[in-house]
């Protein structure tokens, strides 16, 4: 059994769920009301994702794969793609989403859509 605990523990395969991070504040102002410009930031921000998660898969081995939310290359390398972007929109842009979401490559246009509608309110 210890072997097995600590094979676990050498392939990162840990039973702990992983923490979510706090909200991050940003400024609503920065985000553009409209359709069309939520759908383009969304686009930007999922361009990052994937290619972020295309370089992590590349130097990081396949055992050690697991959830987005739960590699912090991926985390890591979205997040400095962001805030070295110099966008303040796709910064607050990529604040606003949920942390469940906002590394997740495979994301559905709901989450664009739902400030879209709140907007519309």
């Amino acid at each position: 059994m210890r072997i097995l605990l600590i094979a676990a523990a050498v392939l990162g395969l840990s039973t702990s769920a992983a923490f979510a991070e706090e909200p991050r504040p940003y400024d609503a102002r920065l985000l553009p009301h409209d359709e069309a410009g939520l759908s383009a930031l969304d686009h930007k921000q999922l361009r990052i994702v994937r290619r972020t998660t295309a370089q992590c898969n590349a130097t990081e081995p396949f055992f050690v794969r697991a959830r987005a939310t739960q590699r912090p290359c991926i985390i890591g390398g979205v997040d400095h793609a962001v805030d070295t972007s110099g966008d303040r929109a796709l910064q607050a842009y990529h604040a606003a989403l949920p942390f469940n979401v906002r590394y997740d490559r495979f994301r559905s246009s709901y989450y664009y859509q739902q400030m879209v509608v709140q907007y519309r309110r």
